[in-house]
């Protein structure tokens, strides 16, 4: 059998047939009314700007800002699948570099300066990305969030901070 990665047998498409699609990239350029884009496999091609304005999902474009408590703000971000979006979490704090960042502020800070430098150790390094996913979890709960142009990551849901989807920009409350 030939291998491919074709979706559909193109000779078998006719008048009537049903189809969706499903796809993330990058605008390469916008030239006039062309807007050239650009998919994860490296496909090229020209659409209309009117054409975008009514099919496609910006990941980072939004008009209004919306604050929700961290449970709506998963339920938003599990409900959104195969959608362009930002996400913003705080990955787990790594042992070690907890470890070496302790000692390194140890007895050089103030009490108070001490204890804003120790939660923000705890919290974890912040990380935001571009992309999408498709609801899949890993066995610790953790989201499977394709990452434009890097791949699959996982997201810990219960650190999420923010969401950029639909042109809205929510954060937690």
């Amino acid at each position: 059998m030939k291998e491919t990665t074709d979706l559909c047998n193109i000779e078998k498409i006719q008048s009537g047939s049903v189809w969706t699609r499903h796809d993330s990239g990058e605008v390469v350029k916008v030239e006039g009314n062309d807007v050239y884009l650009k998919n994860n496999k490296g496909d090229v091609w020209t659409i209309t700007k009117t054409l975008v304005a009514s099919q496609f999902n910006f990941a980072d474009q939004y008009e209004q800002t919306i604050e929700l408590t961290r449970t709506e703000l998963i339920i938003l971000l599990k409900e959104n699948r195969r959608t362009a979006m930002t996400v913003t979490f705080h990955k787990k704090p790594d042992g070690k570099a907890i470890s070496k960042l302790l000692r390194d502020g140890q007895g050089s800070m103030t009490d108070r300066a001490w204890l804003i430098h120790i939660n923000k150790i705890l919290l974890g390094e912040e990380r935001t990305m571009m992309g999408h996913h498709f609801g899949s979890f890993d066995d610790h709960e953790r989201l499977r969030f394709r990452e434009h142009g890097k791949g699959s990551k996982l997201v810990d849901t219960r650190t999420l901070t923010r969401i950029i989807v639909n042109q809205i920009n929510y954060v937690q409350r």
